[in-house]
């Protein structure tokens, strides 16, 4: 769901060709061919509830200003339920679109936090909606392996009153969500 526009850009701090510093900084930096990196592409694995989900997120960078870093982020994942008493895995869709506010700890590691809004489209085996509004919210780690790839984990909580046809009219995709994943930023 992901995160998180910044990039590991070489300084140069307008030293030649042949002077050029070797430390790496986070942030959105202009490229060598003065292009600025804004945005990424990545994938998902995770669990809300009981529910496994792989997924696809990307994301654009929106703010870059003062000590405000903020992007724009969306994913697309295909999750499988199991019901109870069944050995059986029902596919369903959700998607999500959220504000991703950015902090670096050091020179490869991000922290953020996110929240926004999910759209659950369920199976019509065990639920008789057809879709479901709801919100989620959640912090992360980035870790960046170099300047355009980083892993990320994300932990946080799902809420969506979605519930099932059986006679207790349980709920599905809410409560604590984890996410594990690996963005390229462009």
């Amino acid at each position: 769901m992901l995160p998180y526009v910044y990039t590991i850009a070489q300084e140069t701090n307008n030293k030649t060709e042949d002077n050029k510093d070797d430390n790496f900084s986070i942030g959105f930096q202009k490229t060598e061919d003065n292009k600025i990196c804004n945005f990424f592409i990545g994938f998902q694995l995770g669990k809300v509830q009981d529910n496994f989900h792989v997924g696809a997120n990307t994301g654009v960078r929106i703010i870059d200003m003062f000590e405000l870093k903020a992007t724009a982020n969306m994913s697309f994942n295909y999750y499988f339920y199991s019901p109870k008493k069944r050995e059986i895995l029902v596919p369903y869709f959700s998607s999500t679109l959220g504000w991703v506010y950015i902090q670096p700890v050091s020179k490869s590691i991000n922290v953020y936090g996110e929240s926004g809004s999910v759209l659950i489209i369920p199976a019509y085996i065990f639920s008789e909606e057809n879709f479901r509004f709801g919100g989620y919210g959640l912090f992360g780690f980035e870790f960046f392996t170099d300047r355009y790839s980083s892993f990320f984990i994300e932990m946080g909580c799902m809420g969506t009153g979605a519930r099932q046809n059986d006679a207790y009219k349980s709920v599905y995709h809410n409560g604590f969500l984890i996410n594990v994943g690996f963005k390229h930023i462009f």
